[in-house]
């Protein structure tokens, strides 16, 4: 995987090494964080909770979910909660789903290396096991530690109205440098969630040196658009996130993707003054396999 890093410069974003650092007194240290906490992501889900992380499940996060002083409109709080009917729908449409017969190719594929696809041995355990254990709720419960919003955002440029959806990590620090961090297609703000689990271990309120904004990407779940009557184009969305770190009171921060978001935040840093620098984990190719 690609990782790349973009600081403002006169002439908009300039693309930077892993082995050069930003010029941009405290955001110096953002490119590492970001490094790092991808790395340390990779490791994490390699194994099963421990009593440490079970410990930290059942700890209040609720002193990062206090709101920067004057900012422009506040956010109105949110608990994520899936109705039942829902849920048993799901199960319902997992339980129904048909598996495809045995076939030479989803009997030898091997899914580690990118072989033939997913097998069909994994379709049939991941069915079994969303069906043999309810655990969405311990889930539900977990992300919801984390302290959520909703906010309502008009871009200027077409006068578009967003209900965005973020969960956010708040400092009390006065020089806390934002970051939003932007998942991807397929995906959803909990790609973030073990980031996030990563930063409450390391540091309290008072010493977390970053406001972590970790929004649903605009019509994806949790944020929408009220008027759904045009496509969404990658400038609105970009403008949308620009404005969504603006409302927050941040007049300079950083933006972090993959996918999907990778694309957003190179968008938002090459168009709006207050991204300051980007950074985004996507592979890069030549020219000539480019299409």
């Amino acid at each position: 995987m690609m990782m790349q890093s973009a600081v403002k410069a006169a002439d908009g974003c300039q693309l930077i090494s892993p082995a050069q650092t930003p010029t941009l007194s405290r955001f110096e240290s953002v490119r590492r964080l970001l490094v790092l906490g991808w790395l340390e992501l990779g490791f994490l889900t390699l194994f099963s909770p421990t009593n440490k992380g079970t410990y930290l499940f059942k700890m209040s996060l609720s002193a990062f979910g206090i709101l920067p002083t004057g900012i422009p409109v506040n956010p109105v709080p949110f608990t994520l909660s899936v109705p039942d009917s829902d849920l048993r729908r799901f199960n319902t449409l997992v339980d129904t789903a048909e598996i495809a017969s045995p076939a030479w190719y989803n009997r030898h594929a091997t899914p580690e290396n990118g072989t033939y696809g997913v097998s069909r041995d994994w379709l049939l355990n991941a069915q079994q096991t969303i069906l043999d254990e309810d655990r969405w709720r311990a889930h539900e419960t977990h992300y919801n530690r984390f302290p959520q919003y909703k906010i309502n955002i008009t871009i200027p440029s077409d006068g578009q109205v967003f209900e965005l959806h973020f969960a956010a990590l708040f400092s009390q620090q006065r020089d806390a440098v934002p970051i939003t961090f932007l998942h991807g297609w397929p995906g959803a703000w909990m790609e973030f969630v073990r980031v996030m689990d990563l930063l409450v271990e390391k540091y309290t309120p008072e010493t977390l040196p970053y406001h972590v904004i970790v929004p649903s990407i605009p019509d994806y779940g949790l944020s929408q658009r009220p008027n759904e009557d045009r496509e969404l184009t990658m400038n609105a969305a970009s403008e949308a996130m620009n404005q969504l770190m603006v409302h927050l009171g941040f007049g300079a921060y950083v933006a972090q993707g993959g996918d999907v978001g990778a694309f957003l935040a190179q968008a938002m840093c090459g168009v709006y003054d207050e991204c300051k620098a980007f950074h985004r984990e996507l592979p890069a190719f030549p020219k000539s396999v480019r299409a």
